[in-house]
């Protein structure tokens, strides 16, 4: 099934909400979490790798913050 046309000249893709900022920020700070929390009791410093998903976790709940402090209130 070839793509269609439409998806090159306006996208398919619908813009990102602020829920979803806030939904995906969550997720990776949890999941930076668990990292750490499961590779904590190995013999190295392995567990800092969580941190990666952690911050981009953390940037994504500023931009949900940042972006609803910039939207027109109702």
């Amino acid at each position: 099934m070839p793509i269609p046309p439409e998806c090159f000249q306006n996208g398919c893709r619908k813009g990102r909400t602020p829920a979803d900022n806030l939904r995906r920020g969550l997720v990776l700070l949890l999941v930076g979490a668990a990292i750490m929390v499961a590779l904590y009791h190995t013999d190295s410093h392995n567990y800092l790798w969580g941190l990666v998903p952690a911050a981009i976790g953390i940037a994504n709940l500023l931009t949900y913050l940042i972006e609803g402090r910039k939207a027109p209130r109702e």
